[in-house]
């Protein structure tokens, strides 16, 4: 009896762990989506040039037009060798 029992405390205590640490893990800390006066404000004058680094990644976005069907071509299906 003693055995069963304090096997239920533990699984409780260990389900309220779980709880607790899941729900404190995925809230959103309140210091970076607040605004507050603390924040800097942008600087005026200085533009930022998209794609230094990745600059040649910046045409692989647009789209790229219709994609070819996959599979044989038409023309070689009916060969007879």
């Amino acid at each position: 009896m003693a055995n069963s029992l304090s096997n239920h405390h533990l699984v409780t205590v260990l389900l309220l762990f779980l709880l607790l640490t899941s729900s404190s893990a995925t809230a959103r800390p309140l210091n970076l989506a607040l605004p507050s006066d603390t924040v800097a404000p942008p600087e005026e004058g200085h533009l930022r040039v998209a794609g230094k680094k990745f600059g040649p990644l910046v045409l692989n976005m647009l789209p790229k037009g219709p994609v070819p069907p996959s599979g044989p071509s038409k023309g070689t299906n009916g060969l007879n060798n």
